[in-house]
Formats: structure tokens, sequence, C-alpha cells
């Protein structure tokens, strides 16, 4: 039985070696099945976490924009009635004082070196109305509608970071 058991088990030797490598890539290659399964499950919880924190951030943007807009509208109709206003009237006030360097007076006066006031339809009179009150109504109604979105904007942001 000693030659039997020695020629066994030098056939069986190279036979070990070969089955136990076969178990070792069964080993890995289910470790690695396992790895990738392992990560593709993850992948999919993160994504649907991911989905699910857009949906609310999209909610919030959305109620947002709707306070945003509800509280503009007032503000622009307001800025558009004062800006679409009909101009204010000439109010008539025409400074009739003023002399261009050089001009002669159309009257003399008694006293020498004194000037009289021109006539009022010749050379160029001060007029403060009309253009510059229109330019200047339309600047504050553009300061005051500017300061309204400021403050429906910082209104919004400060409701967003609280919540």
């Amino acid at each position: 039985m000693g030659i039997v058991s020695t020629a066994i088990s030098t056939a069986i030797n190279p036979i070990k070696g070969y089955l136990a490598a076969a178990g070792l890539v069964a080993v890995l290659g289910a470790f690695g099945w396992y790895t990738y399964h392992e990560r593709s499950v993850e992948h999919a919880k993160d994504i649907a976490a991911e989905q699910r924190v857009a949906l609310v951030a999209q909610a919030k943007d959305a109620k947002i924009e709707q306070l945003e807009e509800a509280s503009l509208t007032p503000i622009e109709n307001t800025y558009h009635a004062k800006i679409d206003a009909a101009p204010v009237a000439d109010s008539g006030i025409v400074c009739h004082n003023t002399v261009r360097p050089g001009a002669v007076p159309s009257s003399a006066s008694n006293r020498p070196g004194a000037l009289s006031a021109p006539n009022s339809t010749e050379g160029p009179t001060y007029d403060p109305s009309g253009a510059v009150d229109t330019r200047g109504r339309d600047a504050d109604a553009e300061i005051v509608a500017l300061q309204g979105v400021v403050k429906t904007l910082v209104t919004a942001m400060n409701a967003a970071h609280k919540k």
C-alpha cells in the first residue's frame, strides 16, 4: 500500500493546487460581485436622497417666488402709476432777473452800473419747472420702488434662511 498511496498522493497534489487556485478565484469573484452590487445599491439610495432634497429646495424656491411676485406687483404698479402720470403742469415760475454776460439792459437805470431786468421775451431765462420737476419726480418714484424691492428681497431671504 505504500506505493499506491504514494502514487495517489503525487497525483492529487497538483490537483490540490488547482482546486485551491480555483477556490481562491471563486472567492475573489464573489467578493468583487458583492462589492459591485453593494455600491450599485448605495448609489441608487444616494440618488433618491438627492432627488428628495432637490424637490424640497424647488418647493421652497417656488414659494419664495410666489411671495416675491405677490409683494413686487403692488410696488411695480405704484412705480408705474407715478412714472406714467401726466407731467406736472408748468408752475409759471420764471426768473426774469437773469442777465446774460455782456447783455445790454433793455432800459437804462438812473444809477450808474445798475442793471435792470431784461425783457422776458428776449434772451435765455431760467425755468426750474418742467423737465427738472419731471426728472426729479421720476427719480423719486424709482428710488421708492427700488427701496420696496430691496425690502421685499431681504424679507424673502431672511424667511428662506430661517427655514
